[in-house]
C-alpha cells in the first residue's frame, strides 16, 4: 500500500513478486490500485493492474479508483 500510494513502483514489484496481493484493501476498504491512481503514479496503477488489481474495485465509500 505504502509503495503505491508514494509511487515506488521499484518496491510494489519486489512486494508482489514476493506474493503480495496485487488487489489487497485496507479496513477501510482502499486498495493499491487506489492510491496509486489517486496519487497519479500511473506506473503503478498499470502494474498493479497487469498483477490482477480489479479496475471495478470501490473503496469503503463506494467510490472508483478513478
Amino acid at each position: 500500500m505504502r509503495a503505491a500510494s508514494i509511487g515506488n513502483v521499484n518496491k510494489l514489484k519486489h512486494t508482489i513478486e514476493k506474493g503480495g496481493n496485487a488487489a489487497f484493501k485496507d479496513k477501510a476498504g482502499a486498495s493499491a490500485l487506489t492510491l496509486a491512481a489517486r496519487n497519479g503514479h500511473f506506473d503503478c496503477v498499470k502494474l498493479l493492474l497487469n498483477k490482477g488489481a480489479d479496475a471495478n474495485s470501490m473503496d469503503g465509500d463506494g467510490m472508483a479508483f478513478f
